[in-house]
């Protein structure tokens, strides 16, 4: 990314119970500029409620899924495409939901010889699993350069929502 910040989402193919995250760069002794590696990051997601208020579909995910298997609208419009363009996110109280945004880690990554992956748990939960299907890595700071931030891999651990 270019810049010592900046976000990704990330769209998940189905809703899932998030039990942790990965974040790698590469090994401190290999890398080219190991102060392009993140520093402070965050993770935030759009939280679904308990599984009874939303069934894990989007008119996002609706909108993809109808432009990948080819249909359109009648009148020859491809309102797919302009809904993903101008995707609606709603909050989890309403049937096609993508759910509250809220931060779910917040982390400093440590560039390492040893520890190139680095696991990051999310904050505590008071009840029930942490559901998510729309997931933003936000970058706050790298380790000095100016350029550009590098990250090799970003991973969301857990199971498929029930």
């Amino acid at each position: 990314m270019r810049g010592s910040s900046g976000q990704v989402a990330i769209h998940l193919s189905q809703p899932i119970d998030v039990s942790d995250f990965a974040i790698e760069h590469v090994a401190k002794s290999v890398a080219i500029n190991w102060r392009s590696a993140p520093r402070q990051i965050e993770i935030w997601g759009y939280v679904i409620g308990d599984a009874s208020d939303s069934d894990g579909s989007s008119p996002l995910s609706d909108a993809i899924a109808s432009q990948s298997s080819g249909h359109g609208s009648d009148d020859g419009q491809d309102t797919a495409a302009a809904e993903i363009a101008n995707p609606p996110f709603a909050d989890s109280r309403t049937k096609h939901g993508m759910g509250k945004l809220t931060r779910l880690a917040s982390y400093e990554y440590e560039p390492s010889d040893t520890s190139a992956v680095q696991i990051v748990p999310p904050e505590t939960r008071n009840s029930g699993p942490l559901r998510v299907r729309t997931i933003i890595l936000k970058i706050n700071s790298n380790w000095g350069h100016q350029e550009h931030t590098c990250i090799y891999r970003f991973r969301v651990h857990g199971h498929p929502a029930a």
